[in-house]
């Protein structure tokens, strides 16, 4: 298989936190690769999260999340800290700061 043919989907464990399940997919490309984020609450349905295609998710980084959502009944989104971009890992605290 040459470099160009590669196009494959590639997924971590789940993540369970307080109830809420993360599960991430990584897709990869010719010349890059990115990672989709859904979130599923406690008896809730599964959500993509606005977050970086570019960087993992784990059971500290995605707390923020699970707390924001605690608080509001929604995830976070770019709209939350006047981003033009998705939120990245170093955002959470700057959200979490501004309730």
């Amino acid at each position: 298989m040459k470099l160009t043919d590669i196009h494959e989907s590639w997924y971590r464990q789940p993540i369970e936190v307080d109830g809420y399940t993360l599960r991430q997919e990584e897709e990869l490309e010719e010349d890059n690769r990115k990672i989709f984020h859904f979130i599923t609450p406690p008896g809730g349905k599964e959500t993509h999260i606005d977050h970086s295609p570019y960087e993992w998710l784990g059971s500290d980084t995605i707390r923020p999340y699970i707390e924001f959502h605690k608080e509001h009944g929604r995830f976070p989104s770019r709209r939350d800290i006047n981003s033009r971009g998705p939120l990245h890992n170093d955002d959470m605290d700057q959200l979490l700061t501004q309730k």
